[in-house]
């Protein structure tokens, strides 16, 4: 299960269900269910692009992200992209997603204009987590299955830079 935001403080949050390949809408005041939407065979990790209000769902056992409306939770495209991809990471400032290819040892770069895979980068074996710093325009690789948030201090400690202008 994976959880993403769509705004800090807006109060709205993206819940993937592995089980049963679900993608959930929950007020994050409440915590009441606000809807539901059916993706692609274990949703795994799930973000939001707060600019286009795309919510971006990889999904490992199927090897697909799907791409669905943050209001209205319609599936509005989905697409393979590779070997068992785990977590996801937005740039909403280059409006590119990157999608961490645990299988390919890779990570799925895709225009989020188009909603279509760029390129394959090549990363290192273990690949599982991905994160963005999206001032440096830069994609982070986590290895293993703990990927601390962006804006810990010492999250650095577990990302190695792929070194890649992106």
């Amino acid at each position: 299960m994976a959880i993403a935001s769509r705004r800090p403080g807006d109060g709205y949050h993206y819940d993937g269900e592995e089980l049963y390949s679900d993608l959930y809408a929950i007020d994050g005041q409440t915590m009441a269910q606000l809807g539901q939407v059916h993706v692609g065979a274990e949703p795994f990790g799930v973000a939001v692009n707060f600019n286009t209000n795309k919510v971006y769902v990889a999904c490992f056992a199927s090897g697909e992200v799907y791409v669905v409306d943050g209001a209205s939770l319609a599936v509005l495209d989905h697409f393979p992209v590779g070997s068992e991809p785990t977590y996801v990471a937005v740039n909403p400032d280059t409006n590119r997603i990157y999608v961490a290819l645990h299988g390919l040892n890779g990570v799925a770069v895709i225009n989020g204009a188009t909603d279509m895979v760029t390129k394959i980068i090549g990363a290192e074996a273990g690949t599982f987590g991905i994160a963005v710093n999206r001032y440096l325009n830069r994609i982070y690789q986590g290895k293993g299955e703990i990927l601390l948030p962006l804006f810990a201090p010492t999250a650095i400690v577990l990302f190695r830079l792929l070194g890649f202008e992106v």
